[in-house]
């Protein structure tokens, strides 16, 4: 992943630590709170 974000202009990796295929459900704080940190990046 690492490296797919490094070749992408502009892309942020974000890892969620302690969590695998369902990050949602094991961590939905931090994937709430990598969600908007991503969407605050449009504005209104």
């Amino acid at each position: 992943m690492a490296d797919m974000a490094a070749a992408t202009p502009g892309a942020r990796l974000v890892m969620i630590p302690r969590s695998g295929h369902l990050s949602p459900l094991e961590q939905p704080d931090a994937v709430s709170d990598a969600l908007l940190g991503f969407l605050r990046t449009f504005g209104r």
